[in-house]
């Protein structure tokens, strides 16, 4: 058989194609069990599933401390999105996606699974290699994206009885 440019030419397109409809159906798969609890103002569903597992590693679990998916953060996040100017929730829920996405992932050398289906271990290791990016961009969005969760979190006043934090009476 001989090869012929053309052959060459078809057989990548056909590789392509396949390679497409695969990564396709990989992005296509159902993102994390957590749904929002309120309508989303800003956040798309899957960018919310990526919020809520970022929450979960940024603040975990500790003794008597209420966990972020407790304390709302991922609705939280979502609200102060949406008094911001309408770009920046636009342009957080676009990389929250990206985070998310299955095919993104296996671009920048990781899992072919969405951030939200990820092991815990799996999920460190996607935000640290954000954090020790090359690119300017992924390190200031992992950046917005910690500051968003943690004062979320930390603004909680269910989080204040745990510090021994009682909030100022304001008013008459």
């Amino acid at each position: 058989m001989n090869l012929t440019r053309r052959r060459l030419l078809l057989g990548s397109l056909a590789a392509a194609g396949a390679a497409g409809l695969t990564l396709t159906g990989i992005e296509a798969q159902g993102s994390s069990p957590r749904t929002p609890r309120a309508p989303l103002r800003v956040l798309s569903p899957r960018a919310f599933a990526a919020l809520a597992a970022v929450a979960e590693r940024v603040v975990p679990a500790t003794d008597g401390l209420p966990t972020p998916w407790e304390v709302e953060v991922p609705e939280r996040v979502d609200a102060l999105l949406d008094a911001m100017p309408p770009g920046a929730g636009a342009e957080l829920d676009t990389a929250l996606r990206l985070l998310e996405s299955p095919v993104v992932g296996l671009v920048f050398g990781g899992s072919p699974r969405p951030f939200s289906q990820l092991s815990d271990d799996a999920q460190d290791r996607v935000l640290d290699a954000w954090r020790d990016s090359r690119f300017a961009t992924r390190r200031r969005i992992r950046k917005a994206l910690l500051g968003l969760v943690k004062s979320a979190y930390w603004s909680d006043p269910r989080v204040d009885a745990f510090l021994g934090y009682a909030r100022p009476v304001l008013g008459p």
